[in-house]
């Protein structure tokens, strides 16, 4: 990010690039704080799966009082359904629909924790077990309210991931009776027939088509738009969905720049460059990797991809190697996973101001599953 900043101030391309940095210093900071906390749990005593069901416990009473505090309930019981963006009054339609898909996943990694209770404590377990299946549920209607085809989709996918892990993972346990099994499993059962019931109720609900526009068209004007020629061909995409034109223009700013971007800031690029009116007041690409792509150009995509591959091989032998009170289990593990999942959706179609706050959670969990267990020397 700096390296970037410096190049591009240098050579005066358009953006405050110094300015940006602070939006991504949470980020940076996340390894940080895991750090300090898995510390402080280790002093403790505890498990790190304590930890994570900590984290997640946060994220489900973060979201639900965002959601609480800007109109839920209201929308759940108003006369009438509503799918614009005024439905959770300054909060934008799709940020409460992150909101939500965060509610939802965070809610069934802790559903499924808490299954084992039932035996040791089942008056608490219970009441906590029926408070998850509710926020779940909530969450779950809120989307359909919502509309949100990025974070429904991106919910309904992360949720399939997460199902897989966690009963392949149950499967693989030594449970001695057949019924902690099915305690086991009923936690994800849950969850993927209210996957299944949110993605019917959507189709109902919505009419709205993935994608409008012609991609035939910009298909066609690709090797046009790559060889700087963008306005020759600007007519032929002016009926195009805005994504698309936001695309063509990537495309224009990616071919000008392939190698080191445009810098960290391209917030005004869109309004210099774009030969579409409508996308002039637009400061963003709708979809983080186009955007990290005429951000940082080929060679920083490349930086960013081999780190978060690091990242990956990292976690999984950590995975593997843990033990004792460093051990993660299924629940937890499959929970990070789907939140990655759920990140890396979203930013194919979303803009990164709304994918922020999903990157700090993954960042965190990722540093929670690569630090290396207390046997090993980092």
């Amino acid at each position: 990010m700096l390296l970037s900043a410096i190049y591009a101030t240098a050579l005066d391309l358009p953006g405050r690039h110094f300015g940006s940095i602070g939006k991504h210093l949470p980020l940076a900071l996340g390894p940080f704080a895991a750090i300090s906390l898995n510390a402080a749990r280790r002093r403790a005593g505890a498990s790190i799966n304590d930890l994570l069901t900590l984290f997640l416990a946060g994220l489900v009473i973060g979201a639900a009082l965002m959601l609480l505090r800007n109109g839920a309930i209201g929308t759940l019981t108003g006369p009438e359904m509503q799918s614009d963006n005024s439905v959770f009054g300054a909060v934008n339609r799709n940020f409460a629909g992150l909101a939500c898909g965060l509610l939802i996943i965070a809610s069934a990694g802790i559903l499924l924790e808490q299954i084992p209770t039932l035996r040791t404590r089942p008056a608490a377990g219970a009441s906590v077990i029926a408070a998850l299946i509710l926020s779940v549920g909530t969450a779950s209607v809120l989307l359909e309210l919502l509309q949100s085809r990025t974070a429904l989709i991106a919910t309904i996918f992360s949720a399939l991931v997460w199902l897989i892990i966690v009963v392949v993972s149950a499967m693989r346990l030594r449970v001695g009776a057949w019924r902690a099994r099915i305690f086991v499993l009923m936690g994800p059962l849950v969850f993927a027939a209210l996957a299944v019931l949110s993605i019917l109720i959507f189709q109902k609900l919505s009419e709205r088509p993935l994608m409008q526009g012609p991609l035939a068209e910009l298909a066609a004007a690709g090797p046009a738009i790559l060889s700087g020629r963008l306005a020759d061909v600007a007519s032929g995409l002016s009926g195009a969905e805005s994504r698309l034109q936001l695309l063509a223009v990537a495309l224009d700013l990616i071919s000008q720049r392939p190698w080191l971007g445009w810098g960290p800031d391209a917030s005004l690029l869109i309004g210099l460059v774009s030969p579409f009116p409508d996308l002039k007041e637009l400061n963003q690409f709708h979809n983080g990797y186009i955007q990290v792509a005429v951000s940082f150009g080929v060679l920083g995509t490349l930086l960013l991809l081999a780190l978060l591959m690091a990242v990956i091989w990292s976690a999984i032998t950590a995975y593997g190697r843990r033990s004792g009170s460093d051990k993660i289990m299924p629940a937890p593990f499959g929970t990070a996973v789907a939140l990655a999942v759920y990140v890396a959706s979203t930013n194919g179609t979303e803009t990164i101001l709304f994918v922020k706050p999903c990157a700090v959670v993954c960042v965190i969990l990722a540093a929670l599953a690569c630090l290396p267990n207390k046997a090993v020397r980092a």
